[in-house]
This record gives C-alpha cells, structure tokens and sequence, in this order.
C-alpha cells in the first residue's frame, strides 16, 4: 500500500525522487569511469616502461607505427596496458558497488 502512495506522491511532486536517484546513479557512473580511466593512465605508464624495457634487450627487431625497437614496443605495451588498466578499474568499481549495496 505504501508503494502505491510512494509512486503517487512522485508523480505529483513531478518526479523529485525519481530524478534525485538518477543523479545518484550518474553520479556513480561518473565516478566508476573516472577511477577506470585513472587505473589506465597508471597502468598505460607502466606498460610504456615495461614495454620500452623489453623492445630494448629482447625485441630490438620488432616495428610498429614507423618505429622500430624499444620505441615500438613501449607503444605497445602503452596501449596493453592502458587497455587492461581500463578494464580492471571497471570491474574493480564493479565488485567495489556490489559490496556497498
């Protein structure tokens, strides 16, 4: 019965609650891309420097993007890393609001 009258007064008071928990959700989307993309910048730094280290003493061989050695395999180790870095922040975020609610 109380639903009913929850549902009644949000439609009179033209949609206050509804609209306040669809902020909160985008408030919590927000947030969960902002960690995600600072996972993968950390992340993407990482991978330039792991990736320059391996080009450098084992793929001095390899090109990419006109580049070739350390030069191409920081790229892609940035690009790697930055990649996994996005995904493990979402899902971090993901099991971080599952614990919450």
């Amino acid at each position: 019965m109380s639903e009913i009258f929850s549902a009644q007064a949000v439609v009179l008071c033209g949609g206050g609650v509804a609209v306040r928990a669809k902020e909160k959700t985008m408030r919590t989307f927000l947030f969960q891309a902002l960690v995600s993309l600072v996972f993968g910048f950390v992340f993407g730094v990482i991978g330039l420097f792991v990736g320059a280290w391996f080009g450098g003493n084992f793929a001095t061989e390899v090109v990419f993007n006109g580049v070739r050695g350390y030069e191409a395999t920081s790229q892609i180790g940035l690009i790697l890393f930055a990649l996994v870095g996005l995904v493990m922040g979402w899902k971090f975020m993901e099991k971080r609001k599952k614990k919450t609610h």
